[in-house]
């Protein structure tokens, strides 16, 4: 257990620094985490800590079709969307826009 309150102890140090920059600087913090436990699951692999300390959060996902689906899950700005997007010889491009 000690080490695990550790490890989280660090990781939110990291982000209250990386918030600091971004703040300073006015510029954006990209940070990535894997996600365990199922299709829908939001549980974070660096743990409940760093779960919580980002401000925006976009999913990356493959829909039932195969097609790749950014998903805005967390924003306090915006509204929940998903954005159906490939990627191809002119980079990343969407591909339709809708609600949810």
């Amino acid at each position: 257990v000690g080490e695990v309150a550790a490890r989280q102890s660090q990781l939110n140090m990291l982000a209250s620094r990386l918030k600091a920059v971004a703040s300073r600087h006015g510029v954006p913090v990209l940070v990535t985490n894997q996600i365990h436990g199922g299709p829908n699951s939001t549980d974070a692999a660096l743990g409940h800590v760093w779960h919580h300390a980002v401000n925006v959060r976009l999913r990356l996902d493959r829909g039932g079709r195969g097609e790749r689906v950014l998903r805005v899950a967390k924003a306090s700005f915006a509204a929940a969307e998903v954005l159906e997007y490939e990627i191809g010889p002119a980079g990343v491009q969407p591909l339709a826009l809708r609600a949810g």
